[in-house]
C-alpha cells in the first residue's frame, strides 16, 4: 500500500527566532556594517555583501512588504 500521508512542514527558523527578533538583529548588523566600513575595517562593498547575506539567512523583508 501507499503512504498517502501528507508530509511534515520543517521549520527552518527556531521558535524564539520571531519576525521582529529577526528584524532587531538586521538593524543591528546594519549598523555594525556602516561602523566598520566608516572607520575602513572593510570595504563598502564587503558591508554591502554582508547585509545582503544576513537578510537571506534571517529572512528579513523591508521594502514592499507590509507589516502583520
Amino acid at each position: 500500500m501507499a503512504d498517502n500521508r501528507a508530509p511534515t512542514r520543517v521549520r527552518l527558523t527556531p521558535t524564539w527566532l520571531t519576525p521582529a527578533r529577526r528584524a532587531w538583529l538586521y538593524d543591528i548588523a546594519a549598523a555594525v556594517c556602516a561602523l566598520l566600513a566608516v572607520y575602513g575595517v572593510v570595504t563598502h562593498d564587503e558591508a554591502v555583501a554582508a547585509l545582503g547575506v544576513l537578510a537571506a539567512l534571517l529572512r528579513v523583508a523591508r521594502e514592499n512588504v507590509p507589516p502583520r
